[in-house]
């Protein structure tokens, strides 16, 4: 976006959600994304907008099994790193998955980090985005709640997630309330022909 350097009010302008939603709107859903191999070749993919896991309002979330979270905004170019939980918080996850939230009424994006450690035991963690400095201890009252990245979407501030480990139910997750509200139980035919997402 050329004209963020134009001045500091145009730089918060671009910034607010509203004209991103805006902006988002009017304009074509592709995108490219480039990944480099090892042999560094360009492997070109062109995602829709739909296409993309983890990804609310044009924000997108990243992460790897390491614990690294990055938060990028393919429309303004920016990007950051959430910070790595401390070691003591958690040991090293073996199977790590994120999925990004977002409640309109209070516009507040928030990372609900669900991690497989090597004990085969789940811990939850929550970062809100602009507000956080580090991540939260997630309190989540389902045992042995795992979703897998696909299985996820976020509508008017609610998430739903098909729980992958536990007794297959779609899970209500707040993302004002930053916890689970309810399940819905899925019907005999949907779970024995193992349909996805």
């Amino acid at each position: 976006m050329c004209f963020k350097c134009i001045s500091k009010s145009f730089d918060s302008l671009t910034s607010e959600p509203l004209f991103i939603e805006a902006h988002r709107k009017s304009r074509v859903a592709d995108f490219l994304v480039y990944y480099i191999t090892l042999n560094e070749k360009f492997i070109i993919y062109n995602l829709g907008q739909d296409d993309l896991t983890c990804s609310i309002n044009g924000i997108v979330c990243m992460w790897n099994n390491q614990g690294d979270v990055a938060i990028c905004n393919p429309f303004t170019r920016e990007h950051i790193f959430l910070p790595n939980p401390s070691m003591e918080k958690i040991i090293t996850s073996s199977l790590t998955c994120c999925s990004l939230g977002f409640d309109p009424t209070i516009k507040k994006f928030i990372v609900l980090k669900v991690c497989l450690v090597i004990d085969n035991s789940l811990s939850y963690w929550i970062f809100t985005i602009g507000v956080d400095k580090s991540w939260r201890k997630a309190y989540i009252n389902i045992p042995n709640f795992f979703h897998k990245r696909k299985e996820s979407v976020c509508i008017d501030g609610f998430s739903y997630f098909i729980n992958f480990f536990g007794p297959r139910n779609i899970v209500a997750f707040s993302v004002r309330d930053e916890k689970i509200i309810r399940t819905i139980i899925l019907p005999d035919e949907i779970i024995r022909g193992n349909y996805q997402n």
